[in-house]
């Protein structure tokens, strides 16, 4: 049941994502239909801030996203210098959302769907979980 969760929660993130920037935020222009949703802390951080908001970018899958040697996959240390430079306040956020471990139920799910879709960071529900 959880993996269930898991697959829609992240599937209604990377939508979300997506249609909040509308563009590469790295190189603006690229083509809506080309963008992938990508998380600035990688979801294998926690599940704190797999499905926030606010730990989403817009990358075009190429060069920005994978496939070379500067892509915030292969490399994500100059990724997450830029990131820090270009949104203090979000870089902030997620260093000190990072540090929390919160293991979600399964009745958290829906709080944290409507989270994504209403583009909240997921901290609003902290105190519910």
């Amino acid at each position: 049941m959880k993996s269930l969760y898991k697959r829609k929660l992240d599937k209604i993130w990377s939508q979300t994502i997506r249609n909040r920037d509308g563009k590469c935020m790295k190189h603006i222009g690229t083509h809506p239909s080309l963008l992938n949703a990508h998380h600035v802390i990688f979801r294998s951080k926690g599940d704190i801030l797999r499905w926030d908001v606010q730990n989403g970018i817009s990358l075009c899958g190429i060069p920005c996203h994978r496939w070379n040697d500067n892509s915030a996959h292969t490399n994500n240390g100059p990724f997450n210098e830029w990131f820090a430079k270009e949104y203090p306040e979000r870089w902030k956020y997620l260093l000190a959302q990072k540090e929390k471990v919160i293991q979600f139920k399964d009745y958290h799910y829906e709080l944290i769907e409507n989270c994504i879709i209403q583009n909240y960071p997921i901290s609003t529900i902290e105190d519910m979980l």
